[in-house]
């Protein structure tokens, strides 16, 4: 009985440790990658990193931290290169947008290639949203992605993180006794 109890324990545990991890790393950024730019450049796996080519720019979006969360200011760079000779542009202008369910709920212009766009997401931003660098270099093209805000840790989480971490402390316990 005892060998049972355990192992009902463990499988419990193993579960509980892959449901929470399934929770972390859910961000993520998508874009069409064309090999324009180097690809033996290292990133840093705390951002998110993606690209895409118009106007004859390669375009890379860089999206920092890697999961974005309600409340947590989340900041977002990009690099625009000559997508012949991988050449950084310093001025580019392009406009900025966040968009929700066709909606913009942000917005704004920069000539500079090294400008840092910051935007704090709300509950109501959770999920799917479209990120579009708009009229890249005045050409009237836009590079477009893909980001997802995920939901803060949910209370039912917590909840059953709490009773699976009774169950078996008191398990362990009452193991003890017998």
């Amino acid at each position: 009985m005892v060998k049972i109890n355990l192992t009902i324990m463990n499988v419990v545990g193993m579960t509980m440790v892959l449901l929470i991890s399934s929770l972390f790393g859910m961000g993520y950024a998508e874009g069409v990658e064309d090999g324009a730019h180097d690809k033996g450049r290292m990133h840093d796996a705390s951002k998110l990193h993606s690209a895409s080519t118009v106007a004859g720019l390669h375009v890379e979006l860089i999206v920092e931290p890697a999961v974005i969360e309600p409340n947590i200011p989340v900041r977002f760079s990009h690099e625009f290169m000559d997508s012949v000779t991988g050449e950084l542009k310093d001025i580019v202008p392009h406009t900025f947008v966040i968009m929700k369910d066709g909606s913009i709920i942000f917005e704004e212009y920069a000539e500079h290639a090294g400008h840092v766009h910051e935007f704090i997401f709300k509950e109501e931003h959770k999920g799917p949203l479209t990120i579009m660098i708009r009229d890249v270099n005045n050409t009237e093209e836009d590079a477009e992605f893909t980001i997802n805000v995920v939901p803060e840790f949910p209370t039912a989480m917590i909840v059953m993180i709490t009773a699976t971490a009774s169950a078996l402390f008191f398990g362990r316990r009452l193991m003890h006794v017998e």
